[in-house]
């Protein structure tokens, strides 16, 4: 299975380094040259500081992936992220996430948490801005206790906006209630755990089971000495592949480069 996940990539900031068109574009080449029917993540900050707009931009570049990119609508996953924190609430979130998808299985207005089955995969979608907070993540505490044993025949894929771990001195963003995010994904056999939130690239591994928990960093974001990226997740039986892409400039096309190390 190919997972491709993003994360911040503000829709509607004034100052981008690429256009939807552009990212659309460049990401559906990837998608049809290096991918078997991708699931397509975005893991917060979708739009950018509450900007009902943004998501009009957004849909546009999830149109053009399934239009130009060949995804199928329900490989789409999305979760919020404080950014995407408009008028006080969801509704604006789930409006993109219904025009994207044609459904209602992903949305954060009434609920904290969502499980979706895609393809043989069960993903578990926390709201970690759930507080409408945006100075630090949280995940309510009625997700912790939510009952996984019906799926134990599927594969568990975690995905929320914050970190767990921080990285920079001063930093209070990360998840508040991490400790039970990290029992959470120890006791329920997870897969693999996706997050976005600091611009940049995390990759450790918890628990007896030896989860790994990554981020992806921004894909769209001006901001020195940080670059914007994607990854590619490869899961068989046997291993999880992963690997890094940045989204560069070269000339009018936005390109892909492979990240080593």
């Amino acid at each position: 299975m190919d997972i491709i996940h993003l994360s911040d990539l503000h829709f509607g900031n004034p100052a981008p380094l690429f256009n939807e068109r552009e990212l659309s574009e460049s990401l559906s080449r990837y998608i049809i040259e290096k991918t078997n029917n991708p699931i397509i993540v975005i893991s917060g900050d979708i739009t950018f500081q509450g900007k009902a707009d943004g998501y009009r931009l957004a849909s546009f570049f999830v149109d053009k992936l399934i239009s130009l990119g060949g995804v199928e609508r329900n490989n789409l996953c999305f979760c919020p992220g404080n950014h995407d924190i408009v008028n006080d609430g969801f509704n604006d979130f789930d409006i993109f996430s219904y025009s994207a998808r044609r459904d209602h299985e992903i949305s954060f207005s009434k609920k904290h948490h969502n499980i979706i089955a895609i393809q043989d995969f069960l993903f578990i979608v926390f709201n970690s801005s759930f507080n409408l907070n945006y100075k630090y993540g949280l995940i309510h505490e009625d997700s912790f206790n939510i009952d996984l044993t019906p799926y134990n025949d599927r594969k568990k894929v975690l995905v929320f906006h914050h970190h767990i771990l921080n990285q920079f001195d001063g930093d209070i963003s990360a998840i508040r209630n991490s400790y039970e995010l990290v029992r959470f994904i120890e006791n329920n056999g997870i897969t693999l755990a996706l997050h976005g939130h600091q611009h940049t690239e995390q990759h450790y591994h918890i628990g007896k089971s030896a989860t790994p928990v990554i981020s992806a960093r921004s894909a769209n974001y001006a901001q020195h000495g940080y670059l914007n990226a994607f990854n590619h997740y490869r899961i068989n039986d046997a291993e999880i592949i992963i690997e890094n892409f940045a989204f560069e400039r070269s000339g009018k096309t936005i390109t892909v480069r492979k990240l080593v190390g």
